[in-house]
């Protein structure tokens, strides 16, 4: 510490306060950068919470539809009819809307596997859900009952199988992605705190250091200002109170020479 003990005063305390600040700085880096992951960690459990809505929208409509078809099937009247044909539509169209959307939320390849499973057993319901609607709007009911109660409920079967996977497994990865936020927060609340109670105690111990540095030639000086029985008096004087009128009447001065010119100025006798 040589280097810095032969430092002038004011070159101290700035090397000293531009350390405490470098400090300071690499715990805000640090916070920054923990805030950002628990930005991140958030981000991916909205868009899991999106994954769980949009799988759960396309579950309940699969079932209402399944449920319009049977209506469809047993409707006698011609508006009956109509009002199931139409509402039948509607509700493939909010699956195949909501299966579009949940597609893009997935990010591993054992989601995607699971999920072409669906589209695919999805694909082979469709023209059955199609034919089924074709028959019953031709009063074929026997046929549409025979085809719904048949091969339509197998492929149904199968797809609410794999709904229940998926909203199993969707499940499953917003619980270890909150653990996993949990996580992420303790560990930036711990590091913020333990490197806030380092910066601390650093500053503690520069501001001890720097003060001896700093109070030891003073020291030095008065020890030896008092060696052999010798008395040292310090006088501290004034100089530079020759003032105008309007700052100070009774000035103190150092001088007995009266400043000269055009504002009118006030001199004390010298001391």
């Amino acid at each position: 510490m040589q280097w810095y003990s032969n430092l002038k005063i004011g070159t101290k305390l700035l090397v000293a306060f531009s350390l405490i600040a470098f400090i300071a700085g690499i715990i805000g880096v640090v916070g920054i950068v923990d805030i950002q992951k628990i930005k991140k960690a958030d981000e991916d459990m909205y868009k899991q919470t999106i994954a769980v809505e949009l799988i759960g929208k396309i579950s309940t409509n699969f079932q209402r539809l399944r449920v319009n078809l049977r209506d469809l099937v047993s409707a006698s009247t011609q508006e009956e009819i109509n009002h199931y044909v139409k509402r039948v539509q509607e509700l493939r169209d909010v699956v195949v809307e909501s299966s579009a959307k949940y597609e893009k939320t997935l990010a591993t390849e054992a989601d995607k596997k699971l999920f072409k499973e669906f589209q695919d057993v999805w694909g082979a319901f469709a023209p059955l859900q199609e034919k089924i609607v074709a028959l019953a709007a031709a009063n074929r009911d026997a046929e549409a009952n025979a085809l719904m109660k048949g091969d339509a409920k197998k492929a149904a079967g199968t797809i609410i199988d794999l709904i229940e996977k998926i909203v199993i497994d969707e499940v499953k990865a917003a619980d270890e992605l909150a653990k996993g936020n949990s996580s992420t927060a303790n560990s930036a609340i711990a590091t913020t705190i333990a490197l806030t109670i380092g910066g601390v105690l650093i500053a503690f111990v520069l501001g001890i250091i720097i003060a001896g540095i700093i109070s030891r030639p003073v020291k030095e000086l008065a020890a030896q200002a008092k060696t052999h029985g010798s008395l040292i008096v310090g006088q501290v004087s004034h100089p530079g109170r020759q003032v105008e009128n309007r700052i100070q009447k009774n000035p103190i001065s150092a001088s007995d020479v009266q400043l000269e010119g055009k504002h009118s100025w006030t001199n004390h006798q010298g001391l």
